[in-house]
């Protein structure tokens, strides 16, 4: 597309809400000493931007002031009904122009795989599609300091109660990093396993502890933990959910050892996984089957 300085290009997004897009070309970079390896890239903004399937801009603009007015809290059950998350401290003003380069770069490639390479994406790129990730994710988590100890018994019996609760995002993302360091920390320990593999264990977890379970007030000890079989219709493929699988096991087995959970809970929470999958993997077959489009 052979656009001019000044020139302008509108399109539209979603015929239901009717998104309106205006772009405008305000410098154009001739040099050809740009690295194509930053591209595409945002260089400024403002503004948290849309919410999907939410009724376009005029809804928008009401929740907006409503939200405003009275907070978050007040008006969660609006904000999350179309199924984008959105955590505590939420406001129409947030804007973080690392996570929104961080999403940009992602998701250009996931569009490619699903339209061009007739792919699915797995759970991971539709988190990040759908901003189903504690804000802050895709930054490197800093380890404890060796000579800080985790209190596992402490941080199981804050995890347990914490789940259902009101607790911020921010702290229980926390904790479930100190759970997560702990276990890590275990494994390095042990050393019978390859770095790469701990490493994945690492992303896993964080990935499915934080950025799935946290925005929903979930953690390990609730009901919710066992049903991974949802992340079929996440996009998650079978390599992907057997890899989580593996980690949650481990995750437990090394709590048994422990002592901070029973042989009993591990055993239970290992055969919910085991059913989850049985179903989900079944149901989502069954309503994929039929699907020209490739992605099953």
């Amino acid at each position: 597309m052979d656009l001019k300085l000044h020139e302008q290009l509108s399109f539209y997004y979603d015929s239901w809400d009717s998104w309106q897009v205006n772009l405008t070309v305000t410098d154009i970079d001739e040099s050809g000493q740009e690295d194509g390896n930053n591209l595409p890239r945002v260089i400024d903004g403002a503004g948290f931007g849309i919410l999907e399937d939410f009724g376009g801009v005029g809804r928008l603009g009401e929740i907006a002031s409503l939200v405003k007015r009275d907070g978050v809290t007040a008006h969660r059950s609006e904000l999350n009904w179309s199924g984008q998350w959105v955590p505590d401290n939420f406001t129409f003003d947030f804007y973080d122009q690392d996570d929104l380069n961080f999403r940009l770069k992602r998701l250009v490639q996931a569009y490619r795989q699903v339209y061009e390479n007739h792919l699915n994406f797995g759970a991971k790129m539709a988190a990040i599609l759908d901003r189903e990730y504690y804000p802050g994710a895709h930054q490197k988590e800093e380890e404890p300091a060796p000579s800080v100890e985790v209190d596992l018994p402490l941080v199981v019996q804050q995890l347990k109660k914490a789940d259902g609760s009101n607790i911020t995002d921010g702290k229980l993302a926390r904790i479930n990093n100190q759970l997560i360091a702990a276990f890590i920390e275990d494994l390095k320990k042990n050393g019978k396993l390859s770095e790469k593999t701990v490493k994945r264990y690492h992303d896993e977890l964080t990935f499915y502890l934080i950025g799935y379970l946290t925005p929903r007030k979930a953690t390990l000890f609730g009901w919710i933990a066992t049903d991974i079989g949802e992340l079929y219709f996440k996009g998650c493929s079978d390599d992907e959910i057997k890899r989580l699988r593996a980690a949650l096991n481990k995750l437990n087995k090394f709590l048994v050892t422990q002592g901070v959970v029973t042989p009993q809970w591990a055993r239970e929470f290992k055969q919910g996984l085991k059913n989850s999958i049985d179903v989900g993997h079944d149901y989502a077959k069954e309503t994929f089957s039929d699907n020209d489009d490739g992605l099953w």
